[in-house]
């Protein structure tokens, strides 16, 4: 039997492009909706929310040249956990027609698909827990597969109608031939990036709200600083 690395490499996405599929969660509806609604999948979607929420907050600070202070997303009243749809900026449902919605659509997340991927993980393992499941991580998409059965779940790119041969070339390529990407066949963990950035808001949350504004400006000074600095030194660095 190939091993994983061994079903990813170029020739053998190639060979088997075709025959991946993007798994409807709809198939797996009853035990779905029961694992979503559960406290362990809604304090795992918390988690996902509060590092996509971080990340996005990070970006409101930098587009504003460290000069506002972006609240967090908060649980709505009475519930102990965010939802992903309350941290997707992506109105990427408003044509669908009228009817009940799955509950499924409460956790697509789309263009955050760095920071769901733990949750895909765990359904996928609790849903099918006879395939060997993994997370690829690529720089422009990450995804939950199972590479010998040319399968991929991913609930937000399901809602989305993209197809896995689409997925396949936004993970590897339009030729399949990228190798570059992180293979995670235990558990999914956040980039450094993304945990110090949960830190930080951590422990800017925690001040006053009168300290809080100070604090942020006073970051984004020594950020310009070590810019000026690095640009300074390219030419120094050129001239070498």
């Amino acid at each position: 039997m190939k091993s994983i690395q061994e079903l990813l490499k170029p020739e053998q996405l190639k060979k088997d492009y075709s025959d991946y599929t993007i798994i409807d969660p709809l198939l797996f509806a009853p035990k779905l909706n029961r694992l979503l609604r559960s406290t362990e999948f809604r304090r795992e979607a918390h988690r996902c929310c509060v590092a996509a929420d971080a990340v996005k907050r990070w970006e409101v600070l930098e587009h504003f040249g460290f000069d506002r202070y972006p609240e967090p997303r908060r649980p709505l009243e009475g519930e102990q956990f965010l939802l992903p749809w309350q941290v997707v900026t992506l109105d990427w449902d408003w044509d669908l027609g009228p009817g009940r919605r799955p509950i499924y659509h409460q956790f697509v997340m789309p263009s955050l698909c760095h920071w769901r991927a733990s949750l895909d993980l765990m359904l996928a393992r609790r849903l099918m827990p006879d395939f060997d499941w993994v997370v690829v991580s690529a720089e422009r998409h990450t995804a939950v597969m199972a590479p010998a059965e040319q399968l991929i779940w991913d609930m937000s790119y399901f809602a989305l109608d993209v197809s896995a041969q689409d997925a396949l070339e936004t993970m590897f390529g339009d030729d399949l031939t990228s190798q570059d990407y992180e293979l995670f066949e235990e558990e999914y963990a956040f980039s450094r990036n993304t945990v110090e950035l949960i830190h930080i808001w951590d422990l800017i949350d925690g001040y006053s709200e009168d300290k809080r504004l100070s604090v942020i400006q006073g970051m984004g000074g020594q950020l310009d600083e070590l810019r000026s600095q690095e640009r300074s030194a390219e030419p120094e660095l050129l001239a070498a």
